[in-house]
């Protein structure tokens, strides 16, 4: 089996090292334009033939450094790990686990895809530091390290003795190969576009923004000071960064079948294509904005193990940035196939829907309300033979489906003021994301019951029974059995 070092792509190191070269000419130009006396002195001495001599030699010594950074750059495909090595004085070596590895996207940013470009993320489980970016590899290239990295992670799993079935690329019609692409076949759904916008425009943070930048100019001119308009610049940027996170990054998001999950494509500039098996996602979250429900939209994520806490995370997590009951229930499917069955997907349209928690559903008591006087009608559980079902929220309300079998464990909270009105809080853990069971303010006989049977549903196998955590005070007894 080949191991042999290979290169990244000759371009890797201009397209990562293109601002600091911007940098380095900007911050000579800028020192010049402050100085007008030195300025003056060194045209007189070199003219502008010497100025321009500076940025060549800027560049000359940017274009040493990179060469010599690309040369020493490589990466490598074990049988048992993914190892990359970097750096010039300080040599940095990263090694990745293949059993470990839970997730490779490809990442196009748009100067890298009209280059032809695409970066390789893999990422395994367990910290924060746990990526592996090959930046930048061909885009064909980059599929077929993909296909390869996936084929050895099932080939070494497999001689491990692990169960899992040895992973197969699907037959690209196109040609090429065996690449691991579905974008050739119908897609399970597509998001359209008009969705994107107007869900964006549902939102607070465009009209705040906007309503902010209105005042602090009308206060700008009735003053009749111009500093103030230093403090538009927050508003500016939140603008930029909620339209860029929503429209850019969100726009044109497809849903594909894949082998044994769902494989999606968004971006307007920016394209990115993950695949996420099923047998990772820990729990399901689906989110209604306040404004979202009219057209009755919600937003689709998931805790998926082994993706870090980081700052994409939340794109990463995003199964469906809008969608609709009928939507919604054909990207599920892909994922969690048995939410989706008669008896299940009932019980989800019932926390979908709007008015108080009824039957099947547990919910906080009435004088819960003394502490969420907005939430506590609307609120509660309800278990189906597969899933816990919880849903929270009044004016943003959520849905959270967490699979029986995918629970870590239960921690009860009872405070002073709690206990005073015979309440417990209950919190159902999962892997790090965006999906949180919490079930607010329930009675202590109540918390028993969830607790009693919650445990006997979790099925673990040969595992330890799950965690289950109460805190009191020391000189009360726990709530419930």
């Amino acid at each position: 089996m080949t191991t042999d070092w290979r290169r990244l792509h000759p371009l890797t190191p201009w397209l990562r090292g293109w601002a600091l070269t911007a940098v380095i000419i900007g911050f000579i130009l800028n020192s010049l334009r402050n100085s007008y006396e030195e300025t003056l002195e060194l045209s007189r001495l070199t003219g502008i033939a010497g100025l321009l001599v500076i940025i060549a030699v800027v560049i000359i010594l940017t274009t040493i450094y990179n060469l010599v950074w690309w040369l020493l750059a490589r990466f490598r495909i074990g049988s048992e790990t993914v190892d990359l090595t970097t750096g010039i004085l300080a040599r940095r070596h990263r090694s990745l686990r293949l059993d470990q590895l839970e997730a490779v996207d490809i990442v196009r940013p748009l100067i890298a895809r009209a280059l032809g470009l695409a970066e390789l993320k893999l990422e395994s489980a367990g910290g924060a530091d746990s990526q592996l970016s090959l930046v930048y590899l061909k885009a064909s290239y980059a599929e077929e390290v993909r296909a390869e990295i996936l084929s050895r992670k099932s080939t070494s799993m497999a001689s491990d003795g692990f169960c899992e079935s040895p992973w197969r690329p699907p037959q690209n019609d196109r040609g090429g190969g065996d690449i691991p692409s579905y974008e050739h076949a119908d897609p399970l759904f597509t998001v359209p576009p008009s969705w994107t916008i107007r869900s964006y425009l549902r939102t607070w943070e465009p009209w705040g923004s906007l309503l902010a930048t209105a005042t602090i100019i009308a206060m700008t001119i009735t003053l009749d000071t111009y500093t103030g308009l230093f403090a538009l610049l927050p508003f500016i940027y939140a603008m930029f960064h909620t339209f860029w996170k929503h429209i850019v990054t969100e726009m044109r998001f497809t849903g594909y079948v894949h082998d044994d999950g769902i494989q999606l494509k968004h971006g307007l500039t920016t394209h990115i294509k993950q695949s996420i098996p099923a047998q990772r996602i820990q729990a399901i979250s689906l989110t209604q904005r306040l404004w979202w429900r009219k057209p009755d939209w919600w937003r689709i994520s998931a805790n998926i193990a082994g993706y870090s806490t980081s700052d994409d995370s939340t794109s990463r997590t995003l199964l469906v940035p809008v969608a609709d009951p009928t939507l919604a229930k054909i990207a599920l499917s892909a994922v969690m196939a048995e939410v989706t069955q008669a008896g299940n997907w009932e019980l989800v349209q019932q926390a979908m829907n709007r008015g108080r928690i009824s039957a099947p559903f547990t919910g906080s008591p009435r004088h819960a309300r003394l502490f969420d006087p907005l939430g506590w009608a609307h609120q509660g559980y309800a278990r189906s033979n597969f899933a816990l079902i919880i849903r929270t929220g009044r004016l943003t309300r959520r849905v959270t489906i967490i699979p029986h079998d995918r629970i870590q464990g239960i921690s009860v909270v009872a405070g002073p003021w709690d206990r005073v009105r015979d309440l417990a809080t209950v919190s159902i853990h999962s892997t790090p994301g965006p999906a949180s069971g919490r079930l607010n303010h329930l009675s202590t006989n109540d918390t028993g019951e969830f607790l009693t049977t919650q445990t006997s549903l979790i099925s673990f196998g040969s595992l330890p029974s799950p965690t289950v955590v109460a805190h009191v005070h020391p000189q009360d007894p726990c709530p419930g059995p």
